[in-house]
């Protein structure tokens, strides 16, 4: 009998110890994701709103704002499931007296509620620092990117450190960690500061212009003129760690039109996080499927574009106006032509350049040499390929444009192309020089 009630106390004392064992320590877990425990779920109310306008002066934004209920179920320690729920979506419409954005529900928040909630996203923290998620492969990448944003929201930091490498949507990115309020020895209140162009996947914006510029350099990254910064602040239970309201903004500022680097053209993202409820669970069910594992750090959506038909209608225009008194605008249509242009990848401006050299040859080549992208090069040396020009002005041209500077890996694939097409002693220079440069 005394063995049979041993037995009882060990079962019983080894359901509390996993029930509880959120205390106990798993070294391939980060300290960020211990402090969710297991077998709980927390539910958040959730917002985020982007902005964007000219601080300063007069107060003008555009921009948008949404809001969730976030639940964070943890089957296991290290393992979460991220559900959204009642979604809404709100755009701004105007600034009130007070220079507060004023918002309207959108006429697209019910589409916009079921994407986000259609599907749950399993994540693991693995190694102690590495995220990764496992989504519903029908997920589209937007509604994904947006969970990304939700997630590096919720796991907080290290407190211990004052220098931490952290997964964030923009990859790993260089941490300043700050307790600004304890509670005896326990840290309450933490701020995370981060220089986003620390971070290994944070993509710089290019632009670019046309060869023939007296101005150039602008195909060098945007992001050097581009303050980019993001600041976090979190407030954590005393005694069961874990987060109970979480804000983060991150800011963008354009240097050259700002003053002090606070005030004038600017785009802000803001989160926000505050707990609502701690409850208890029994599911341990935690089965991903490691064939969809992705990390936190965002993808590059790909939307169709509309450029080509833009492009086509621009140069109908022109063609328009050459025969009417209306000259003055060629100009602006001309620069539209050439922005549709640059919006295009070789897979698009390739089935594109026969059609807009069938509409008006001469103002397709000015357009494409002006346009100044190594796509549009491409569509030049395709237009040398098509044999209805002169040999000799083929390698003039092509000899030209392997002279240009800042050569990049598909121009080089061009040049190499025509190099294939065209074996002249101007295009295998053209091509050794962009390859030594």
């Amino acid at each position: 009998m005394g063995n049979e009630k041993l037995l009882l106390l060990l079962l019983l004392a080894s359901a509390f110890a996993q029930e509880d064992g959120s205390d106990s320590q798993d070294s391939t877990c980060s300290k960020a994701a211990l402090k969710f425990k297991p077998l709980r779920k927390y539910v958040y109310n959730y917002e985020a709103a982007t902005t964007s306008g000219v601080s300063g002066t007069a107060d003008s934004q555009s921009g948008s704002k949404f809001s969730c209920k976030i639940e964070l179920e943890v089957p296991q320690p290290c393992n979460f499931i991220l559900r959204v729920k009642q979604c809404t979506l709100r755009e701004v419409y105007g600034v009130s007296s007070e220079g507060k954005a004023l918002l309207k529900k959108s006429k697209n928040s019910d589409d916009f509620s079921n994407a986000m909630t259609k599907y749950e996203v399993k994540v693991a923290v693995q190694d102690g620092k590495n995220v990764v998620l496992y989504p519903d492969q029908d997920e589209t990448l937007t509604v994904l990117n947006m969970k990304r944003g939700i997630l590096s929201a919720l796991l907080g930091p290290d407190e211990t450190q004052e220098t931490d490498y952290v997964d964030t949507v923009y990859g790993k990115c260089t941490s300043e960690i700050k307790v600004t309020s304890r509670k005896g020895n326990t840290p309450t209140d933490v701020t995370v500061e981060r220089n986003l162009k620390t971070c290994d996947k944070f993509t710089p914006i290019r632009d670019y212009v046309s060869p023939l510029a007296i101005l150039k350099g602008l195909n060098t990254p945007l992001s050097t003129l581009i303050s980019s910064s993001q600041v976090c602040q979190y407030s954590m239970d005393s005694k069961r760690r874990h987060i109970t309201e979480a804000s983060c903004v991150e800011t963008h500022i354009f240097l050259p039109f700002s003053h002090k680097n606070q005030y004038g053209m600017n785009s802000k993202v803001t989160q926000t996080l505050k707990l609502e409820e701690v409850t208890k669970t029994n599911s341990r069910d935690f089965d991903p499927d490691p064939s969809v594992a992705r990390g936190l750090a965002m993808d590059a959506t790909k939307t169709p574009s509309k450029n080509e038909e833009a492009a086509l209608e621009h140069l109908q225009e022109l063609q328009k106006l050459s025969t009417t008194e209306q000259n003055q605008q060629r100009a602006n249509r001309f620069y539209k032509l050439v922005t549709a242009l640059r919006g295009l990848n070789n897979d698009s401006l390739g089935p594109l350049v026969p059609r807009l050299m069938q509409l008006s040859s001469p103002i397709a080549l000015q357009a494409l040499t002006q346009c100044g992208t190594p796509e549009c090069f491409g569509g030049i040396l395709q237009v040398l390929r098509s044999g209805d020009i002169s040999p000799v002005i083929s390698d003039t041209v092509t000899y030209g444009l392997g002279l240009l500077p800042s050569p990049c890996t598909k121009r080089v694939r061009e040049l190499l192309n025509m190099a294939q097409y065209q074996s002249s002693r101007a295009s295998f220079y053209a091509l050794s020089h962009a390859v030594s440069k």
